[in-house]
């Protein structure tokens, strides 16, 4: 199957996404003969209260045979900044443009959307509000991260989530880890209290603290409380770590261990669009086991892939 779009394009892309932050959601759109619904959906998504702004829409053009593809380019060129359009010559699924799609997103979270499909404004907020109320009606007192893969504090709604979490949950023990760069002093003081800890990665390659994380830094030397719930980790902007279950593209050494894994005992990862993965080395969701938006908590737990996949690990 042949995909591409313009050199120019791509090369415009490259650099655009060395200047800025990368987008909080990828969301990946497979279009055959959608001309007529590419308007409403595109209306739906700008609409989103995540902000259109914090997303990267990757529409990928299944060999479509009427003016699909005039449509998908005069909306990347209304918004060159969170559009990306790839043409793909033969029509081969959605499975197919799919993985097409995977390979142009830059954020860490990505969502598939059918381009039929219309999306409440509030959508991606409703499905987090629901996760927490329901965890808050399990009396849940395990580990509650709210983020995954990208920098939290990206989603200019960060606070007002967490602070949902810890008065929904109260007994949940609130994480978070963030890159500490869009922390500033006072986003730190009105969401500290709600959190249990706080995670700071210091990245820089003289070993030295940016100016927020002196700030709060600053803040926990003369708070042993606030001091109690932080860490600050030091690191190297190009430090390459695990191999993510062989998933992480910086790190190209591969190894089988033939044992067994306790993570999907534990651990319940929801991605924005409420399906979930098989655990925190799956970060590009490759693997589904369940899906929240069609089922409550307890259902996705014990859903029959879930269970197969834990049964097959012992």
């Amino acid at each position: 199957m042949k995909c591409s779009k313009s050199l120019a394009k791509a090369v415009m892309m490259t650099q655009r996404w060395e200047m800025i932050d990368v987008p909080y959601l990828s969301i990946i759109i497979p279009c055959y003969n959608a001309v007529n619904y590419i308007d409403r959906c595109m209306e739906c998504l700008r609409n989103q209260t995540i902000g259109f702004e914090n997303l990267q829409v990757i529409l990928v053009n299944d060999g479509s045979t009427d003016f699909t593809l005039g449509k998908m380019l005069f909306y990347e060129n209304m918004f060159p900044e969170q559009m990306v359009v790839i043409n793909c010559e033969e029509n081969r699924g959605q499975g197919a443009a799919k993985n097409t799609g995977l390979n142009y997103a830059q954020a860490d979270f990505v969502a598939f959307l059918d381009v039929d499909d219309v999306i409440a404004e509030s959508f991606y907020e409703k499905l987090y509000k629901k996760i927490i109320d329901e965890l808050g009606e399990l009396n849940y007192s395990g580990r509650l991260a709210l983020h995954s893969n990208n920098e939290p504090f990206l989603d200019s709604r960060i606070i007002e989530f967490t602070k949902y979490a810890r008065e929904k949950v109260p007994k949940a023990f609130l994480y978070m880890y963030t890159n500490g760069t869009l922390v500033t002093i006072d986003k730190f003081n009105e969401i500290i209290p709600y959190l249990d800890r706080m995670v700071i990665d210091n990245y820089d390659d003289d070993l030295k603290l940016h100016e927020n994380a002196k700030k709060i830094h600053a803040v926990c030397k003369s708070n042993r409380e606030i001091d109690r719930k932080v860490e600050i980790h030091i690191r190297k902007v190009h430090e390459v770590l695990d191999t993510r279950g062989g998933q992480s593209p910086n790190n190209k050494k591969r190894k089988t261990y033939h044992m067994s894994c306790i993570l999907p005992y534990k651990q319940m990862i929801i991605r924005p669009d409420g399906k979930t993965s098989l655990c925190c080395n799956d970060p590009y969701g490759k693997n589904t086991l369940a899906d929240v938006n069609k089922m409550t908590l307890r259902e996705a737990w014990y859903s029959k892939r879930a269970q197969r996949i834990r049964r097959s690990l012992r």
